[in-house]
């Protein structure tokens, strides 16, 4: 009996000893076709998927909010409405699995030569990573639910949270979709680091290279734009949006002139049959994406700033869909660029290296905190250096027809020469005159019509429009018109009297720094 127990208690040690002398189990095999996923990227999916678990905890706990409410039974059953086709993703953006799905078999999975694999027939692709990112994630549904929990059930502020998540994914699409692009480090690829070097003395030859370099140009100068984009999304995505969409629009535009006067292959360029016509489908495909990506994310802030959930989801799976286009157009461009420099025989000339695409877009300063959802001011600042700074996202001012040119609203956001907003007034308030001849006469934001008025602090605009001042500049409110401040100062609102003490009504007047 103790022999037998001896020899069990051996055989457990030298299992144990195995054990731990034994190698680490062998990382999983690539299936045919993938390559290994960018780990940059992996990274940045953990991370969305981490966002979109607590997106998903704040649009249950808004929902749930509303009904407990029931503040407008209508109202109420439209944001209901709203907030469930988002869930059953009716139109909205695709989610985080099905998204990286998507980068991955686009850029690493390559079940023949090509360069971008084009499925016209979808088949279940698994990518690599994906369990992983699933574990990842584990644990984010707990803490999205705890982290809800300490919001509690004010729809304001659970509304605010929404607005910061959404800007966070979609940055993050952004990011994502970029970074399967950095991934293939175009700008160390000898046909876009150096000088194209035609194959022959020939006058169709030379005009090869010159296209060739055209479209390498566009290539590098779009690979170098969203390599700078993506830094700069982290203060303001939309802005960056806007700036990137116009400088692939303007480095498309700057290809294309180029080719046009080369006349021995200008005539290709419409040609879907020639390798010059594919590339130059492309690239215009590109443009389109660019525009579609400002334009989108647009839109769904002002989708989102009336309230248009359905809407607001389309614009928003449209800019999902537009930064993995702009990604993707790059790439294949790429591709087509090569096929170029194979059929012309074009190659790098190794001694002339070309200089280095650079940007310069200026930026706003950083936008991080949320400022509160309304504010009502009851006295005039006494400078604008004396008012706190509020460094916003989203807010929204009351502006009382009380308060004129010689007593504004403060609303505490400073702003620095350059930096831009936009304002959105209720379009349905109004307010009226309080004495003279248009007493009691209401009207909106825009004011009384065609009553522009000589008086030094009314010129400009109609009497009673809402006007906004920074500094020494003042206008009239245009309705989601970008402004920049032309100097230092805070944005400071009224309405355009001269004698405002007896008018009533008041407009609110949401203030977004983009």
């Amino acid at each position: 009996m103790h022999r037998s127990l001896l020899w069990i208690a051996l055989l457990l040690l030298s299992t144990i000893a195995f054990a731990q002398t034994s190698p680490p189990a062998a990382k999983p095999a690539l299936q045919e076709g993938w390559e290994e996923i960018d780990q940059r990227m992996v990274f940045l999916t953990v991370q969305l998927s981490s966002v979109e678990t607590s997106l998903i905890a704040v649009n249950n706990a808004i929902r749930a909010s509303a009904h407990a409410q029931s503040v407008k039974q209508g109202e109420a059953n439209t944001h209901l409405k709203g907030n469930e086709l988002m869930d059953r993703n009716a139109g909205g953006p695709v989610s985080w699995d099905k998204f990286y799905g998507k980068t991955a078999e686009q850029f690493f999975y390559h079940p023949t030569k090509h360069s971008i694999y084009i499925n016209p027939d979808p088949t279940p692709q698994r990518p690599p990573q994906l369990d992983y990112i699933y574990r990842a994630n584990s644990q984010a549904a707990a803490r999205a639910e705890a982290d809800v929990a300490a919001l509690g059930n004010q729809l304001q502020v659970l509304s605010e949270r929404r607005y910061e998540l959404e800007a966070q994914q979609e940055m993050l699409w952004a990011k994502i979709s970029f970074q399967a692009l950095a991934s293939r480090e175009l700008e160390d690829k000898p046909i876009y680091r150096f000088a194209p070097a035609p194959s022959s003395t020939e006058p169709l030859a030379k005009q090869q290279a010159d296209g060739l370099g055209a479209i390498s140009q566009l290539v590098i100068t779009a690979d170098g734009a969203t390599a700078y984009a993506t830094p700069r999304l982290e203060t303001q995505h939309g802005e960056t949006f806007a700036k990137l969409s116009q400088a692939l629009t303007d480095a498309r535009h700057a290809c294309n002139e180029k080719l046009l006067r080369l006349p021995l292959l200008a005539a290709q360029l419409d040609d879907a049959n020639t390798d010059l016509g594919r590339a130059s489908a492309i690239s215009k495909r590109l443009a389109e994406f660019a525009q579609n990506m400002a334009d989108a994310h647009n839109a769904a802030t002002q989708a989102d700033l009336a309230q248009d959930e359905t809407r607001k989801n389309t614009m928003r799976a449209t800019l999902q869909q537009s930064l993995m286009g702009v990604a993707e157009s790059i790439a294949e461009l790429d591709g087509a660029t090569h096929a170029l420099a194979t059929a012309w025989h074009v190659t790098p000339d190794v001694k002339t290296e070309l200089p280095r695409v650079t940007f310069d877009w200026p930026v706003a300063a950083p936008v991080s905190v949320e400022a509160p959802k309304s504010v009502v001011a009851a006295s005039p600042p006494s400078s604008a250096s004396s008012a706190q700074q509020v460094v916003i996202k989203k807010l929204t001012i009351t502006v009382e027809a009380t308060h004129a040119g010689m007593n504004p609203v403060s609303t505490k956001v400073m702003l620095t020469k350059g930096q831009t907003f936009q304002l959105f007034p209720d379009e349905t308030e109004t307010w009226a005159k309080g004495t003279g001849s248009r007493r009691g006469k209401a009207c909106t934001y825009t004011g009384y019509p065609n009553s522009m008025s000589n008086k030094p602090v009314m010129q400009g605009a109609n009497w009673m429009s809402l006007r906004w001042r920074v500094g020494s500049t003042s206008e009239a409110v245009e309705s989601g018109a970008t402004i920049t401040a032309a100097e230092d100062g805070e944005l400071l609102l009224f309405c355009n009297d001269d004698k405002p003490t007896a008018n009533t009504g008041e407009i609110h007047v949401v203030v977004r720094v983009p």
